[in-house]
């Protein structure tokens, strides 16, 4: 539905509705998670400018479970140019998408919600990690912050790092005991939804090197039958 406020000009318009996202869709700021499969056209015939609100009921429309995590895009010609996020408002008590808009165009409506992020490297229970790396995981669409927890314990009672990362899908390290066994997991934040937490990792650092204790370094004339002793 579409409520017009202001108009110049005299003409026809129509709001068509499509059961699939438009194939060539670019979009200045692509932040959702996806898109909903659907597209709306609002065109005109000798109508010069108008203004109003775009109203659309998700009752009946697939990927409808958190309404208040979804924003209608537009894009001011059918088939060209880029979609632009419209400020976008969520009516419980008639279940509709609320944006106000100018001009005619084509509406879309991205979808918020996060799934669940994916650890890469290092894989789970590994052994012989270094004290210094990195710990990896695959870009979750939607999101380009992460929270990142290590730990010592699988119920993160005993926090290493807490750490909240922007524009990576990586976390380098420095420091951890040698021998010892840690737990990681992340989670992704966008401006409407947090995802759930990632599966939990674990891994085992490696093994502290061991240090040489005689003969010392560099020492001339030892013995034929002197022990090597070490830590």
């Amino acid at each position: 539905k579409v409520t017009v406020s202001s108009i110049n000009g005299s003409g026809l318009s129509s709001i068509e509705k499509h059961y699939y996202t438009p194939p060539d869709a670019v979009f200045a700021d692509s932040s959702f998670a996806f898109l909903l499969p659907y597209r709306w056209v609002f065109s005109q015939r000798g109508i010069v400018s108008q203004s109003g609100a775009i109203k659309i009921n998700v009752s009946g429309l697939q990927f409808n479970d958190e309404p208040q995590k979804l924003s209608i895009y537009k894009r001011p010609k059918e088939s060209s140019g880029s979609f632009g996020e419209l400020s976008t408002s969520y009516n419980s008590g008639s279940h509709e998408l609320i944006a106000n808009f100018t001009g005619f165009g084509e509406f879309v409506i991205g979808s918020y919600v996060l799934s669940k992020p994916v650890l890469k490297s290092p894989s789970d229970d590994k052994f012989g990690i270094t004290v210094n790396g990195s710990l990896k995981w695959n870009k979750l669409k939607g999101t380009n912050t992460y929270q990142l927890q290590v730990s010592k314990d699988e119920g993160f009672s005993q926090i290493v790092f807490n750490q909240v990362i922007n524009n990576d899908t990586s976390f380098n390290y420095q420091l951890l005991q040698y021998n010892t066994e840690y737990f990681w997991r992340i989670i992704g934040m966008n401006q409407k939804d947090t995802s759930d937490w990632s599966d939990i990792y674990k891994f085992n650092t490696e093994l502290n090197p061991p240090v040489l204790r005689t003969p010392e370094n560099g020492l001339i004339g030892m013995n034929l039958d002197d022990t090597l002793r070490w830590n």
